[in-house]
């Protein structure tokens, strides 16, 4: 009876699709913000990376004609790379504050919106594997973004934090954690977009439609 039962709570217990305005609205703009940040972090380690636009540009002068010292040198060429890490971190911010506003309007939501609604209705049925991949999902991403955004807005308001400011063992370890969950990040998002197109090309056709116009009411 027991199996029975989970079988018929499995066929017929709908996880909610993201319908909402409000939700779409902050669904679309964090991704924005987060494949903004990231490209800015590839940008930085290939294309402006110091090293390798210091030899780009070294031998570039040499063959003008033109000598340069290089610590001058490389104060230009981190020049640009430095500018990019400042609107890495004006997007942090923006994260940060799309973070808050996704935890206040869950509480204007419908019930079956609700981010904690959704997340104790997955985890009543303990026996239905994939639910329990989805809420260990969810839980997961919003951890792992709200780690991203403490420690991402520790470097730049390390000034206002005690004992952080030019502890550099402590900086240096906190952006540690930054880089290394901005792979997990990376990974999450690869995964994600496989299974929205799984579901989408499967049987739940209409899960990206569902995100651009809400769906059928």
């Amino acid at each position: 009876m027991g199996t029975v039962r989970n079988i018929k709570l499995a066929n017929t217990v709908q996880i909610p699709v993201k319908k909402n305005g409000l939700l779409r609205l902050w669904h679309w703009l964090n991704a924005l913000l987060i494949f903004s940040t990231l490209s800015i972090v590839l940008i930085n380690f290939t294309v402006l990376n110091p090293l390798n636009t210091q030899k780009a540009l070294l031998t570039k002068l040499k063959d003008l004609g033109i000598s340069v010292n290089t610590d001058s040198l490389k104060q230009i060429t981190e020049l640009f790379s430095d500018r990019l890490w400042v609107i890495h971190a004006y997007i942090g911010f923006g994260i940060a504050i799309l973070y808050l506003f996704r935890i206040l309007i869950d509480f204007r939501l419908p019930k079956n919106d609700r981010l904690f609604f959704r997340l104790s209705q997955l985890l009543r049925f303990k026996t239905v594997k994939n639910q329990l991949f989805g809420a260990l999902f969810l839980v997961l991403f919003y951890l792992l973004i709200l780690i991203l955004v403490i420690t991402g807005l520790s470097m730049p308001l390390q000034h206002y934090i005690p004992g952080l400011e030019g502890n550099i063992p402590m900086l240096s370890l906190i952006l540690k954690i930054h880089g290394t969950c901005m792979y997990f990040l990376v990974g999450f998002i690869i995964i994600h977009l496989f299974y929205v197109l799984k579901a989408e090309l499967g049987g739940f056709p209409g899960v990206i439609s569902n995100m651009v116009n809400g769906g059928k009411k």
